[in-house]
């Protein structure tokens, strides 16, 4: 049976201190809830903790397109995550229930990140 695929891209904007802009895609599976790990998403800085590293979504992804959630809240949009969260598989990108057709979908959401320290 043919799984149809839904390419996530995350559109990135470092604020200062971190400095930098990326587009970073993702591919998952039609009803596959998926991890964001460090595989997709990885920023260290030596003198900040992971967990000081936070990520706040600004656009999130449109109705329809699913959504980011916790491991902790299952089936409730979230806003912000660390780096910390990410590194443990916390993170998690859930599909829309609906049908998405036979076309491969792109959905985008922008975050930025930031220093909590």
């Amino acid at each position: 049976m043919y799984q149809k695929k839904t390419y996530i891209a995350m559109c990135l904007h470092y604020f200062y201190p971190m400095r930098m802009k990326k587009l970073i895609f993702f591919q998952v599976l039609e009803n596959h809830v998926t991890p964001i790990s460090s595989t997709n998403l990885a920023y260290q800085d030596s003198d900040t903790e992971d967990k000081d590293i936070i990520f706040s979504i600004i656009k999130p992804l449109a109705p329809g397109e699913g959504t980011l959630e916790s491991v902790s809240h299952p089936f409730t949009p979230i806003a912000r995550f660390s780096q910390e969260d990410i590194n443990n598989n916390r993170i998690l990108y859930r599909p829309p229930a609906k049908e998405l057709g036979a076309q491969e979908r792109e959905f985008f959401f922008t975050f930025t990140g930031i220093y909590s320290s």
